[in-house]
């Protein structure tokens, strides 16, 4: 086993450590609530805010990426329940030094005289 075999295979390790640099949050494969998994992550997300237009209104978009654990199964219709805000997968990510990175975003209504009674997510 070589140097960076030994380094990746400690990546999560150490990354995915709640004591550190991880937090638990929920993973709700396939979108489906019965299936709710807590997961140790490590959660970045972008400072980056866009805004769009929606037929309901504008909207705010907010990125992040998710490190976790290469043994996961993700795919696109997964959610992320972080702080009682739900994020979508965007891309079901890939594995870059032993962790796999899952890009995900949320969307919320921005409230407005004419969208008073927006949802709060889209």
């Amino acid at each position: 086993m070589s140097l960076h075999d030994l380094i990746e295979a400690d990546t999560s390790g150490v990354f995915l450590n709640s004591n550190d640099f991880a937090e638990s949050i929920t993973h709700r494969p396939a979108g489906n609530s019965a299936n709710d998994t807590p997961r140790t992550v490590v959660f970045i997300e972008d400072s980056r805010v866009r805004i769009e237009d929606h037929p309901k209104g504008k909207r705010y978009v907010r990125n992040a990426t998710i490190r976790i654990a290469s043994s996961v199964t993700v795919t696109k219709k997964d959610e992320w329940i972080r702080n009682s805000e739900k994020w979508q997968t965007v891309v079901d990510g890939r594995v870059i030094d032993g962790m796999k990175q899952v890009l995900v975003t949320r969307t919320e209504a921005i409230k407005t005289e004419s969208n008073r009674d927006a949802r709060k997510d889209f």
